[in-house]
């Protein structure tokens, strides 16, 4: 129950100041704007970062979170030179546990592992700002940069949950960075391939829909191949198929999306649970990825590819029965610097309300032993299934919300195409 009032008193704090913000956001434009990228940067995250981890973990004291937890556990056998996949059981990309080791091996505390996941977001985003910097005025750059940080989810999800799922992020921006590079669209290939190897199985969405965003599809399917032929021809020697395991995580039941929602009206009769349903989703997000990023009007543009990125990564959130709240992070960072309109209080406070139920409804669900509701009247057993309920729906509701934002966006722009990708 800590970790939820935890949770709540942040995301309320977080969001009182958000909006003050806002309300202020002449004033504070015209202060920050007096300052370089560096300085706002640096401070922001010593303010929602670094500040934030020491209250948590060590003013307070509070445990390392479950997922924290997991990551422990799958890469402290790493340290009795165990191997990924034959060894142990592991549901992320084959050098994720030993990146995480080597935090472990540097501090032995699973605090170590929260503060390599702060830190890696912290990079990431020093990185999104710059490459997002010609799109705006240095005051409204730096006023998106400080609301990213004030977001409960994002400050939640790096300092305290440690998450890992804005690496992907990472390596989409990183190969846009080479897509006016010579050799661009082999480049990317090679940065995405790489990808695979540090992240998890799902990064393949997101690879696939930028494969149909760009023109050059051969070097950028033998960028991949160079890297992930000779990857599965090792896995396969050395640990027989067992290198698919992260592939199964797609069978476990989570919540929030459109099944976990529908399902009571349904009277349980959605087959939750069953392997074809995954193929499904797999197929849907697939084709509203694939379909938006075979027509964008732009090639050479990052917002659109930041566009297609929420589109992909919410359409997963909400179509696979495995999406669970945090996949959030997988696209709150393109959210803010690409799709929020930050003129209107409107978008903010939907933003904001997305933020929060992310934030907490996961805590819910896992402290009353992941509640699959079988029928409406399993929702109104205790208030605590009420609350978690209708943050799902709230959850599936904002994301169907930012796709259909995005779709929107993505027809407003000019049609001028680029022939270097």
């Amino acid at each position: 129950m800590n970790i939820i009032i935890g949770k709540t008193i942040i995301s309320v704090l977080c969001s009182i100041l958000i909006l003050m913000m806002w309300y202020f956001s002449g004033f504070l434009k015209k202060r920050i704007a007096n300052y370089s990228i560096h300085s706002v940067f640096g401070v922001g995250v010593l303010l929602f970062r670094v500040i934030p981890y020491l209250i948590i973990f060590f003013f307070f004291s509070f445990p390392a979170p479950s997922d924290i937890i997991y990551y422990w556990q799958h890469s402290i056998p790493v340290f009795d030179g165990k191997l990924v996949y034959r060894d142990f059981f592991c549901p992320y990309a084959p050098f994720f546990p030993y990146i995480v080791a080597l935090a472990i091996k540097c501090w032995y505390s699973p605090k170590a592992i929260s503060l390599l996941m702060m830190v890696c977001e912290v990079g990431i985003l020093f990185f999104t700002v710059k490459q997002f910097k010609p799109f705006y005025k240095k005051e409204e750059l730096l006023y998106r940069l400080l609301i990213y940080l004030v977001m409960p989810a994002s400050l939640v999800l790096s300092a305290l949950s440690g998450q890992e799922d804005i690496w992907m992020w990472f390596f989409a921006i990183l190969a846009y960075r080479f897509s006016h590079s010579k050799n661009a669209a082999f480049t990317m290939g090679l940065v995405l391939g790489i990808g695979h190897l540090f992240t998890k199985a799902v990064l393949v969405l997101g690879t696939i829909s930028i494969f149909f965003f760009i023109r050059k599809r051969i070097p950028f399917l033998l960028g991949l191949v160079i890297i992930g032929l000779p990857t599965l021809v090792v896995l396969y020697a050395l640990t027989g198929l067992e290198f698919l395991q992260p592939i199964q995580e797609s069978n476990t039941l989570r919540s929030p999306n459109i099944g976990s929602v529908l399902n009571p009206f349904f009277f349980n009769n959605l087959h939750l649970g069953e392997k074809w349903l995954n193929w499904l989703g797999l197929t849907i997000i697939i084709a509203i990825s694939g379909i938006t990023s075979l027509y964008s009007p732009q090639k050479n543009l990052l917002k659109p590819f930041a566009l297609i990125w929420i589109i992909t990564y919410g359409s997963m959130m909400i179509v696979q029965q495995s999406a669970y709240s945090n996949y959030i992070f997988i696209f709150l960072m393109p959210l803010v610097f690409a799709l929020l309109n930050t003129e209107k209080l409107s978008e903010l406070l939907i933003l904001l309300v997305f933020n929060v139920a992310t934030v907490i409804q996961p805590s819910i669900w896992w402290r009353y032993n992941m509640p699959q509701y079988k029928q409406p009247a399993d929702i109104f057993v205790r208030p605590a299934f009420i609350i978690d309920y209708t943050m799902q729906v709230v959850i599936v509701a904002c994301v169907v919300y930012y796709i259909y934002s995005s779709f929107q966006f993505l027809k407003k722009l000019p049609k001028t195409l680029s022939t270097e990708v």
